[in-house]
């Protein structure tokens, strides 16, 4: 394998499961939805690229997809991050689409945790080469530490931001604002932000048809110019 490619795949792993999706779960827990958004779609984003990147490698060296790796006896490292991937890109947005809370909630929690316990089998596997056996101790107790303390934080919220939180969200329902979380109403209020009274800025979705061919229907998009 690509030792380069390899490498690349860890970090955008340890980026996506280790990094953004743990910081969007907690900031979702304690109220901050809209940062949640971005941070979800950033980490998600980072994996379906770390993704690619061990898949083109493994074709660059005609190995094979998806197969138990031998290291540590029988790991299933590769099978875990298909399935990780696919609960991420079709599972998630479909609950999300549908408005399916509960089940968005504990999918989420799903993909995080499948995710930690991926990472894990990811290093255990990475430092079995020689080069890196003499750092697998190193590497996995700090990595058991990292997530002990994302979960210790999510449980116990030492720093109280989930009551501040609900106390300015009770404040601000109070004043009559509208707290809900919507996808299309944030991407809405970006719009609008950003030109608030330009004329020639799309508020919304358009179906148009090419004015030279007659056939072709164009769907133009918010934010798009007229």
């Amino acid at each position: 394998m690509s030792h380069e490619l390899v490498i690349a795949h860890a970090c955008c792993m340890f980026t996506a499961f280790g990094i953004c999706l743990p910081i969007g779960t907690f900031l979702a827990h304690t109220g901050y939805h809209k940062i949640h958004v971005y941070c979800q779609v950033i980490g998600i984003v980072a994996a379906i690229v770390g993704f690619i990147m061990i898949v083109v490698n493994i074709s660059n060296t005609h190995g094979k997809h998806f197969e138990v790796l031998p290291t540590p006896k029988d790991n299933p490292h590769t099978i875990l991050g298909l399935l990780i991937i696919i609960l991420a890109t079709t599972f998630q947005p479909f609950f999300i689409v549908n408005k399916m809370v509960f089940q968005h909630h504990k999918n989420g929690a799903l993909i995080l945790a499948l995710g930690f316990i991926n990472v894990a089998l990811g290093l255990y596997y990475l430092t079995s080469a020689s080069q890196y056996k003499q750092y697998r101790g190193g590497f996995l107790t700090f990595y058991l530490i990292w997530v002990a303390a994302w979960v210790l934080n999510y449980i116990f919220d030492p720093f109280r931001m989930r009551q501040g939180r609900l106390i300015e969200l009770a404040r601000m329902r109070a004043r009559g604002k509208d707290t809900a979380i919507d996808l299309k109403k944030l991407l809405d209020l970006k719009i609008e932000q950003a030109q608030p009274e330009d004329p020639t800025i799309r508020k919304s979705w358009e179906v148009q048809v090419d004015r030279r061919t007659q056939k072709r229907i164009m769907f133009m998009s918010p934010g798009s110019r007229k």
